[in-house]
């Protein structure tokens, strides 16, 4: 399900996740656009062979957000990634 998040600076972080059933891979995109709705960045892909569980995205007070989605593979998994107010990925996924 798409969801969009406001960020600090006026802009949005909007997410999809989007399926391919024949191989079972699910991708989740991730893209920031600015207050007047253009691309801040690179849209950001991973791709997943196990459901990807509810995303959630969270404004920081500097323009930058964070992005923590779960896997239902080895026990459960959730990695949390951290993005610049300039779409850059600023923490190495967790």
């Amino acid at each position: 399900m798409p969801t969009a998040t406001s960020t600090a600076d006026g802009g949005l972080v909007e997410t999809t996740i989007t399926s391919d059933p024949p191989s079972g891979a699910q991708t989740l995109h991730i893209q920031k656009v600015d207050a007047a709705g253009q691309p801040v960045g690179v849209e950001l892909d991973a791709t997943q062979y196990s459901p990807c569980l509810p995303v959630q995205v969270t404004a920081l007070a500097d323009g930058g957000y964070a992005v923590g989605c779960g896997y239902e593979f080895r026990g459960g998994n959730y990695q949390v990634s951290v993005f610049g107010a300039d779409g850059a990925p600023s923490t190495p996924s967790r």
